[in-house]
């Protein structure tokens, strides 16, 4: 799996995983682990992001702010 690491923190969306760690995600969520953190640490491969390459939206405002983003790449 190859996940974002942005300021020593996993970005685990996006991310690309891997369909042979679904019986590892299986059992975890069996056992009420519901934390991606260890699969991570486990498997992931990290991928530097520059920074503003990810943004988070969460919030209407964080919305319009990834739009301004967006249209001012373009």
């Amino acid at each position: 799996m190859a996940v974002a690491l942005r300021d020593e923190r996993w970005q685990p969306f996006p991310g690309l995983y891997s369909a042979a760690l679904l019986s590892t995600v299986r059992t975890h969520l069996a056992q009420g682990r519901r934390s991606l953190a260890p699969l991570l640490e486990a498997h992931a491969l990290a991928v530097p992001v520059q920074p503003g390459a990810l943004l988070d939206v969460n919030m209407p405002a964080d919305l319009d702010r990834a739009k301004m983003a967006i249209d001012r790449r373009c």
